[in-house]
């Protein structure tokens, strides 16, 4: 008797853990889906499967052993049930996984990984049927029943592994004979490249036509704009480098803000890409992370492939310049990393060494900042509207101070992030003040924070170009800004503090404005991504195209006298 209840014991906890356990194996494939660096087989693909299915079956075990645990007969008719649950929700992981990094994994990765759902999901149909048929009729499972069960499940795993095998990351191609570039020619024009984090259309426009903007509405009325796609997720290192390099994140390396260590799949493991939240908890415990920086790129963002190619490039805060190489690249004239203005104790954010502490004589405190400036953002202004000012204020005030260099740089990147800031906190209540026609506090007065942000950007945008004199002024932005939807709208309802914010992990369009010489008026750019901005701006310049860049030059930006005296050309590489 006591033998035969340690059998069904044994049963009971077997037929509780095997679902988990099965779900588990397909879960540690995934992460190498997700991370196709990582050589799939070996130890620390075996351990990744052992640990993973260990997890996720003792997870599995105490969720539904309150149930089983002295129903034996329960657990056995249950057993089928979860068997095909944990084959379609690994499927669903494939199916959304595939399509959510669609931008960030190679195209042959990803194909193996559709395959593997379609595998997974075909496998799932056929244990729903055979468990459905078996459930309505209340019979028992017979032995070709059993089989299927247990034959399908091992399939489904030995299948996508098989997938995950298949692929072998691509060889890099041998560095090309310096004779097939050609020796570069001196810019044609200067420019200036503003990056505005967060900012829309759906603000600037409705802000325009109530007047509030001259310069921006003179940048479009005078010259070029566009709606530019952004990509899903909203990695905001990643979105940034893609727009600087014109290639895809998968080519460029910078696939996610931060790179997580995963010690239990081995020592050295890191992981790129992350499944979606809370599964990435479990997939790098219980290791460090770190934050992405220009060490993990593998591509040239464009201010460093102009000062290779001897431009007078100058940079300030621009999105991933940091750390900084030894030696730099010969054309580049300034270097303040982004870091440089958020981490003081960090080294090698600013080159030359000698502009280290004299830029820090820029900047300005909250206390700081004019109290008449200050009134224009509300009485007193919305919180963290001050700090945002004062931080794009220290960097407008270091990128004027360097256009008054003389023999300075002809290309000039500079970011200012604070829109983002006040953004995040008010453009939701700014949508509804705007759009929805509510006008009572605390609408109202984040609809005056936007409209007063905003405002104080395009005169310090207008003071930028006044000083620049010539050439062109390129403003962008890797994401836009939206109101809540779905779930995130209902949670926002519910709290008045968060019906104020924006929401950004949609990647609503950012935008694309060109303005200056030999730029058309009035032109409306369609179907505008943001691989096309480095294209456009090297044909701005009056440099080739390489055809490794996943962009194309937005023609349509330019007017036909520019475009005569032009000619569109093409080189294999800049790398």
């Amino acid at each position: 008797m006591e033998e035969k209840n340690a059998r069904h014991l044994a049963e009971i906890i077997a037929a509780s853990w095997l679902p988990g356990a099965l779900f588990g194996l397909h879960f540690a494939v995934l992460l190498f889906f997700l991370n196709p660096n990582l050589p799939f087989g070996g130890l620390s693909a075996m351990r990744s499967m052992v640990l993973n299915a260990l997890l996720f079956g003792t997870l599995g075990s105490f969720l539904t052993l309150p149930w089983t645990r002295k129903h034996r007969r329960r657990a056995l008719r249950l057993l089928p049930w979860a068997l095909t649950f944990a084959q379609g929700a690994a499927a669903a992981l494939c199916w959304l996984h595939a399509s959510r990094y669609a931008y960030y994994l190679p195209g042959g990765i990803n194909d193996r990984l559709i395959k593997g759902a379609i595998l997974l999901s075909v496998s799932t149909l056929i244990c729903f049927y055979t468990a459905l048929l078996h459930s309505v009729a209340k019979r028992n499972y017979g032995i070709r029943s059993r089989i299927a069960f247990w034959l399908l499940p091992i399939l489904s795993v030995v299948l996508v592994c098989e997938r995950r095998l298949a692929y072998s990351p691509p060889k890099s191609l041998p560095p090309r004979a310096e004779s097939t570039v050609p020796d570069p020619l001196p810019p044609s024009t200067r420019l200036l490249v503003v990056g505005l984090e967060g900012a829309t259309l759906d603000a600037i426009l409705p802000l325009k036509e109530q007047g509030s903007l001259p310069f921006f509405s003179r940048m479009i009325e005078e010259g070029s704009s566009a709606r530019l796609g952004s990509m899903r997720p909203n990695h905001k290192g990643s979105l940034w480098f893609t727009l600087s390099t014109g290639k895809l994140p998968y080519k460029h390396g910078i696939l996610d803000s931060k790179l997580r260590a995963a010690p239990l799949l081995g020592r050295e493991t890191k992981l790129e890409l992350s499944p979606l939240a809370p599964l990435n908890l479990f997939a790098h415990l219980w290791g460090p992370s770190r934050v992405v920086d220009a060490s993990r790129a593998r591509a040239l963002p464009l201010w460093k492939l102009l000062a290779q190619l001897n431009v007078p490039v100058g940079v300030v805060g621009w999105p991933l310049s940091s750390p900084i190489e030894e030696p730099e690249p010969s054309g580049l004239r300034f270097l303040l990393s982004d870091r440089y203005f958020f981490d003081v104790k960090a080294s090698r954010t600013a080159w030359p060494a000698e502009i280290e502490n004299r830029a820090r004589l820029f900047r300005l405190r909250t206390a700081d900042l004019d109290p008449a400036l200050l009134e224009t953002f509300g009485s007193p202004p919305a919180d963290g509207v001050a700090s945002a000012v004062a931080e794009d204020l220290w960097r407008s005030s270091l990128t004027s101070f360097f256009l008054d260099q003389p023999g300075s740089a002809e290309v000039v990147f500079v970011m200012l992030p604070g829109l983002r800031k006040v953004t995040t906190r008010y453009f939701g209540g700014f949508l509804a003040a705007e759009f929805e026609g509510k006008q009572r506090a605390p609408y109202s007065d984040a609809a005056l924070a936007i409209r007063a942000y905003y405002s104080w950007l395009d005169s310090t945008l207008a003071a930028l170009w006044e000083q620049q004199g010539s050439g062109m002024m390129a403003v962008v932005s890797a994401h836009g800004a939206e109101s809540s939807k779905g779930l995130r709208w209902l949670r926002a309802e519910l709290s008045r503090q968060r019906s104020l914010k924006a929401d950004f992990h949609r990647s609503p369009d950012g935008i694309f404005l060109l303005y200056g010489e030999g730029v058309k008026a009035q032109a409306r750019l369609r179907n505008a991504e943001l691989v096309d901005v480095t294209a456009t701006l090297l044909f701005a310049l009056g440099f080739p195209i390489a055809r490794d860049l996943d962009g194309r030059v937005l023609r349509d930006a330019f007017d036909p006298y520019f475009l005569d005296h032009h000619p569109l050309t093409f080189l294999p590489t800049y790398e």
